[in-house]
């Protein structure tokens, strides 16, 4: 664990049990840690009441059986917690932008981080299942260990990619029908933008491609991703400038052009806003984590 830019705010580098993608802690967690960022993400399961976890600043009070979700890159801490009061699933931020579709996925789910037990149409109850199921598989002896935990924590990701769509407040005057429309069209163009994020895309194009009006398209747009087209188009070339981060013969400002930023101050700005951190620093961190 090294310093990063502000001396109080610590980065954790932490190696997965026999190098898996899904690591889970329930042993020994600790019941009190830091301001601190990692490059992985995390799930708790709360096990008993008054557990309290801070991210980004906030606190968040957890009641038994509630979950939390850390993404990667956000700063937070253990603030109050008990000795075997809760269990963590920490899984790789590479299973997050694998394929296109899963980028979709992981921007319609990164601004939700408490998933309450007693919320209405909750997919608390699946996720504990999944949880436990991570957790079995841990102390399995079969072969692909790791792609079973991979299939768990798809599961769990897809339980709260449905429960943020079911409560997308699209108009009352859609139908059913039209609704459904209107999904298939902004995960087309989801779809479109993580592909092709490195072109110089613009709205109306982006528009065009999913077969809607430039109007209904910013609306139901922000709608069903709680976040606006320019916005989501940073976030995808962030992920594709990481990406071209592990190879070390792409320079930072190389991994800026080719993921489609117009300047290195441009680039510097977003990575700043979305990473809590200079690109500099994200890549230094993730070639000599020690």
């Amino acid at each position: 664990m090294i310093n990063t830019e502000n001396e109080n705010i610590l980065f954790e580098n932490q190696n997965f049990a026999r190098n898996y993608s899904v690591n889970v802690s329930w042993k020994n967690v600790p019941t009190f840690f830091p301001v601190h960022w990692h490059t992985y993400g995390e799930i708790i399961w709360a096990m008993k009441d008054d557990l309290i976890f801070s991210i980004q600043g906030q606190n968040y009070r957890l009641l038994k059986n509630d979950i939390l979700f850390i993404w990667p890159g956000e700063l937070h801490s253990t603030v109050q917690a008990d000795a075997a009061s809760h269990l963590i699933v920490q899984f790789s931020n590479s299973l997050l932008s694998g394929t296109p579709e899963m980028a979709m996925l992981l921007n319609r789910i990164l601004s939700v981080h408490h998933i309450s037990s007693d919320a209405d149409r909750t997919p608390a109850a699946e996720i504990i299942h999944y949880m436990g199921e991570i957790q079995k598989i841990f102390s399995l002896e079969k072969p692909l260990i790791d792609t079973r935990l991979c299939l768990s924590l798809t599961h769990i990701l897809l339980s709260l990619y449905d429960y943020c769509t079911e409560c997308t407040a699209f108009p009352s005057s859609e139908n059913p029908a039209h609704r459904l429309h209107t999904i298939q069209s902004i995960t087309k163009a989801c779809c479109y933008i993580t592909e092709n994020c490195q072109k110089n895309l613009t709205l109306e194009e982006v528009a065009e491609y999913a077969g809607i009006s430039k109007y209904h398209f910013s609306r139901s747009f922000k709608e069903y991703t709680q976040t606006s087209f320019c916005d989501y188009l940073a976030i995808q070339r962030i992920q594709k400038a990481i990406i071209l981060f592990e190879n070390p013969g792409i320079s930072i400002a190389e991994a800026a052009f080719q993921s489609g930023f117009g300047s290195i101050a441009s680039f510097n700005r977003c990575f700043r806003k979305y990473k809590n951190c200079t690109p500099s620093s994200y890549r230094d961190l993730l070639a000599n984590p020690h």
